[in-house]
């Protein structure tokens, strides 16, 4: 699954910005992403009213369903130097190929050592899928 979302904070509100602080990037298309991954299962609490809602109904209103887990890496690559527009891409995997479960990946599983070579597939994989380009 591609996710794609640009955000902007508006003028009324001058004083906020986007932060960011994984020590992870990663460079696509030239421009350079922060890097966050996780694995979720797919009866995982979603946040009532958040972006993760919206693409689970917009998902599910089409026939689709989500697998039993998905990886997830979420590139962020912020616009500008006040630091108040980004690019938002979050790319997912069906975590079934793999042969682990959310809970096995997750942070205190039997298996969360498997973690870091699976994300940087999973990254490796969102670089060589994901093209962006500037177009005159």
């Amino acid at each position: 699954m591609y996710w794609v979302q640009f955000e902007s904070y508006l003028p009324s509100r001058p004083d906020l910005h986007h932060t960011y602080d994984s020590p992870k990037h990663a460079t696509i298309g030239g421009l350079d992403f922060y890097v966050d991954s996780w694995v979720r299962a797919k009866d995982a609490k979603t946040q009532s009213g958040s972006d993760r809602e919206h693409i689970q109904r917009m998902i599910s209103a089409q026939g689709y369903r989500m697998p039993e887990g998905t990886m997830d890496v979420r590139l962020v690559h912020l616009l500008d130097p006040a630091k108040r527009k980004e690019l938002m891409i979050i790319f997912s995997e069906n975590l079934k190929p793999t042969g682990f479960t959310a809970a096995e990946l997750s942070e205190g599983g039997k298996d969360f050592d498997q973690w870091p070579a699976l994300v940087n597939k999973l990254l490796d994989d969102a670089q060589k899928r994901i093209s962006i380009s500037a177009e005159n």
